[in-house]
């Protein structure tokens, strides 16, 4: 993939966690995303990483990938985290 693929789709990517309440940040290579829920992503284009704490028993819960995945995937771990935050995972 092109820097400017890659940078095109990163933007694709920032913008849909926008519209699913994300605060998103832009670092130097890429990005931070924060919703209501505590759910974190931390975006390069070598890796992806996601994490949650559990809001009663402080349980930590996180997932990596190599790479920027697509959209389906912060949308699929972004419910897994918000489950498990909320105690139903």
């Amino acid at each position: 993939m092109s820097v400017s693929d890659l940078t095109g789709k990163m933007f694709v990517v920032i913008d849909h966690l926008r519209d699913q309440g994300f605060t998103v940040g832009q670092t130097e290579r890429g990005f931070v995303a924060v919703d209501d829920d505590g759910v974190i992503f931390t975006v390069s284009p070598g890796r992806t990483h996601v994490c949650v704490v559990h809001q009663k028993n402080g349980q930590y819960m996180e997932h990596r990938c190599n790479g920027l995945p697509d959209v389906e995937w912060f949308d699929d771990l972004t419910n897994e985290m918000v489950q498990f935050s909320k105690g139903h995972g």
